[in-house]
């Protein structure tokens, strides 16, 4: 490498540094050089951090060691605060239904469906049952050679109006020695 090259190079390496804030490192100067920030842009991946363990026990495990309180286990493994005598919380009824409806979604495409949703429908009682301390009735609806037809499981018989199903299974729940330890879980909308 000539002398003119090597002069070039290191110029372009100073100016190089320079421009990117490393003018102090360049020049010799006991002064720190600066460190650009990088900023995320929208269109790279945010960069996620996986949480440590006593994180996830935070987030999934809930205090339930008071008198009419369990932790119902969702599917996803996290634990929802039920207490006696107060409604379901949202999180449970949707957990504990959510395979009775992709069932219903299948009506009409498996040969089996209509035994799915039965088997879908008392796995959600028993969870219901097991994890929370309250009885379920669960109202389904599935689809037969002559239509939609719906059911309050083990209450009822299954009958073509939506109406009736429901009115069976409160009509039950208003029956039993104590109604509030009762909860229909309605999964019969189209």
């Amino acid at each position: 490498m000539t002398r003119a090259a090597t002069a070039a190079a290191v110029a372009l390496v100073t100016l190089t540094l320079t421009a990117c804030g490393g003018d102090a490192v360049a020049q010799g100067s006991d002064r720190q050089p600066t460190v650009a920030q990088h900023t995320q842009s929208s269109t790279e991946a945010p960069v996620t951090v996986a949480p440590t363990a006593e994180e996830v026990d935070a987030v999934t495990r809930v205090d339930a060691s008071g008198p009419g309180e369990h932790a119902f286990v969702l599917s996803d493994g996290r634990e929802v605060l039920v207490v006696d005598g107060e409604p379901l919380p949202e999180e449970v009824v949707a957990d504990v239904l959510a395979p009775v409806l992709a069932a219903e979604e299948e009506l009409g495409e498996r040969p089996d469906v209509n035994g799915v949703l039965e088997a879908a429908a008392r796995e959600a009682v028993a969870r219901i049952n097991d994890g929370t301390g309250v009885q379920a009735v669960v109202a389904y609806h599935g689809a037969d050679a002559a239509g939609a037809y719906y059911v309050a499981l083990d209450v009822a018989e299954p009958t073509r109006s939506r109406g009736e199903a429901l009115t069976a299974a409160r009509t039950f729940i208003d029956g039993q020695a104590d109604p509030s330890a009762w909860v229909l879980l309605d999964a019969t909308e189209d």
